[in-house]
């Protein structure tokens, strides 16, 4: 599945892209601002991701994209939607490489995949989290239209034990313009 939007395209990683993934995703900076992402980041990893992306859509309804500079076909990033069918709701996760943060291509592909959420799978709400420290993904968020719902206390625990607060947003189907 392809979506397209001004400066981007959203489609499915290739294998032969492990590398760059480990590269970009594996970079302590983008570590450290995500809460799935583990230090370090090795190749037989991203191998083990791109391979289970398919079954992940079928079986789980979690659709993970590329992004990709349009232009260039560009690999810069991840953004994915995990759908949960009985509440009608889908959580959103992503990561940029940090020759990329501060364009705007994050804001540009949550609007794509809000809109992929709302229109294509007829979603009612959809969501994010983000350690409350990273105010770029919570102001990436809230440029796309979600809202601030509150702060979940020691939600995260990182690697070397220490709890971290998560911040909560959404928008919901009657909010999505």
């Amino acid at each position: 599945m392809n979506i397209s939007t001004e400066r981007l395209l959203l489609n499915s990683f290739s294998i032969e892209e492990a590398e760059l993934v480990t590269k970009l995703a594996g970079d302590i900076r983008v570590v450290e601002m995500t809460a799935t992402i583990p230090y370090p980041y090795e190749i037989p990893m991203a191998v083990n991701w791109i391979q289970g992306h398919q079954n992940e859509a079928i079986e789980k309804n979690n659709y993970v994209f590329a992004i990709r500079l349009k232009d260039t076909n560009t690999l810069i990033g991840c953004i994915s939607l995990g759908i949960n069918l009985k509440h009608n709701r889908g959580a959103v996760g992503y990561w940029i490489g940090h020759d990329y943060w501060g364009k705007g291509y994050c804001t540009e592909a949550l609007k794509a995949i809000l809109r992929f959420g709302f229109e294509n799978k007829k979603l009612n709400r959809i969501f994010a989290e983000h350690k409350t420290f990273n105010v770029a993904s919570g102001k990436v968020m809230e440029k796309a239209g979600m809202k601030h719902e509150g702060i979940m206390r020691d939600h995260y625990k990182q690697g070397d034990g220490k709890y971290l607060d998560m911040s909560v947003k959404s928008i919901l189907r009657s909010e999505y313009k």
